[in-house]
């Protein structure tokens, strides 16, 4: 590598370059040079090292997703977006410099999602896939974990996996301290955004805390509320969790609380609509969020994902000849829906009571578009029948937006968006 030059076309004639910090001899003193006071040359090296990691780690989510081991509602689409949206909310808050902290966003969200499984795990447990994809970072980085607990599952999940072990040499360009805020915020994103705006609250480092509002934006809000979590949601929840994972036994929990047979279709439109009531009106209840303008645009999406929530409940409620929201909670309380914990109940009722309709209208689009994503990666067949049944082109767009052409154009707007903030 050359040696650093500036903006003024000054060249130090000594100079130390480490992972992350470059050193100059400027008479008899030695001090650190500004990221920003860099020539363009040297800040594309750096912006070269996220794309490289970008790019390998796009390949690797599409080598695991042709391989059965990730669904659409965490596929590469989804880390695309939500890179693209944190690097946006670092933009936002600090409109001038600050490369770092957005390649570090840009990172956050292109791994948060690294380890997933076809479930739902509690936080409080310290094993769900948050802790574990952070664990994993940090030991492709130097080989070392923070919960000795979880160090042989690490070492289990990255010697199952041989592509995963080659994260590593992208990982390693880092130094220690930023692999590090990059995976406490990603452990930190387990949390509901309350708690979450309350940790951040009483962080003194100043790059991890805009680190994590910048993934809990993209990650809760602009991938976790509106059009994209109905994607998202339908994929995961309705889909892989239903065929794959801890929903399995849905359809018949469902018949022994009704007392007659449910088809395969209502328990999967089941399973979107009460996870739906815990998303809505508890763990990303509307109340929560912060007033900021870019917070402002997703809260706007959320009537979206409303009206597609109200139309599948209104569906269920007509072929199980169910009164109101209520009885409907009831049904997935009683049919021991995961994660539905007694804590969420209360608050789920009490928020219903402010619907204004009480027995909304049936919605066949809504309901065929949900069934077209979640079997889009089990039953495709199925999944063509009811995306041709879908009349409405917002839903049938929604049901259509993993596709190549996205995909390489999440990829440039990422590079733009750090071009843009680095030069």
């Amino acid at each position: 590598m050359k040696g650093p030059k500036f903006k003024d076309g000054g060249e130090p004639k000594q100079w130390w370059l480490t992972k992350e910090t470059i050193l100059v001899r400027k008479g008899d003193q030695i001090r650190v040079v500004s990221f920003d006071l860099l020539s363009d040359e040297n800040r594309m090296e750096w912006i070269k090292k996220v794309m490289d990691m970008a790019e390998w780690l796009v390949n690797y989510y599409e080598w695991e997703k042709r391989e059965g081991k990730r669904k659409s509602a965490h596929d590469e689409t989804h880390m695309l977006n939500v890179a693209k949206a944190a690097a946006e909310y670092v933009k936002y808050k600090k409109p001038r410099g600050h490369g770092r902290i957005l390649s570090l966003a840009t990172l956050a969200g292109l791994t948060h999602d690294l380890v997933r499984a076809p479930k739902e795990v509690n936080r409080e447990l310290g094993t769900s896939d948050g802790y574990i994809t952070a664990e994993v970072l940090r030991y492709l980085h130097d080989g070392k974990v923070k919960n000795p607990k979880l160090l042989e599952t690490v070492k289990e999940i990255v010697e199952k996996n041989y592509k995963l072990g080659q994260l590593g040499k992208f990982l390693q360009k880092f130094e220690k301290k930023n692999i590090e805020i990059v995976a406490r915020v990603i452990e930190r994103n387990e949390g509901k955004v309350e708690d979450i705006l309350r940790e951040v609250e009483g962080l003194d480092n100043e790059m991890e805390k805009l680190v994590s509002l910048a993934l809990m934006y993209a990650d809760k809000g602009v991938e976790g509320i509106g059009p994209r979590v109905v994607y998202r949601r339908a994929a995961f929840v309705s889909g892989e969790r239903f065929f794959k994972g801890d929903l399995q036994n849905l359809k018949e929990n469902l018949e022994k609380v009704l007392g007659k047979e449910v088809s395969e279709e209502e328990a999967m439109v089941a399973a979107f609509v009460f996870e739906s009531f815990r998303r809505i009106f508890s763990s990303k209840s509307l109340d929560a969020l912060p007033d900021d303008e870019m917070w402002k645009k997703v809260k706007e999406s959320r009537d979206f994902e409303m009206d597609v929530f109200k139309g599948l409940a209104g569906w269920l409620m007509d072929r199980w000849g169910v009164r109101d929201y209520e009885e409907l909670l009831e049904i997935a309380k009683k049919a021991q829906y995961p994660v539905l914990h007694d804590k969420d109940y209360p608050k789920v009722k009490e928020q219903l009571k402010k619907v204004d309709e009480k027995r909304p209208q049936a919605n066949e689009d809504a309901v065929h578009m949900v069934l077209a994503i979640a079997y889009g990666e089990f039953q495709p067949e199925k999944s063509i029948e009811h995306l041709k049944q879908v009349k409405d082109p917002r839903y049938s767009s929604l049901a259509k937006t993993s596709t190549p052409a996205a995909k390489e154009e999440l990829l440039r707007e990422i590079k733009n968006n750090l071009v843009a903030k680095m030069m």
